[in-house]
């Protein structure tokens, strides 16, 4: 059986690639080398606190 933890679960406002300049500077501030990511990144994040969610899947 495979097992994921995804970690906190966030709400984001937008969701951008990588690469994106918008997020590209947000990354690079916090020092993310985002060359050559393809990958999505979400801007404007807030927890979701619901008890029992987040804690991982199977």
């Amino acid at each position: 059986a495979q097992t994921c933890s995804t970690g906190t679960l966030q709400c984001c406002d937008t969701i951008e690639n990588a690469s994106d300049p918008a997020a590209a500077v947000i990354l690079k501030s916090i020092g993310v080398v985002v060359q050559d990511v393809d990958a999505l990144v979400g801007l404007t994040c807030s927890p979701i606190t619901i008890v029992g969610v987040g804690t991982g899947g199977s």
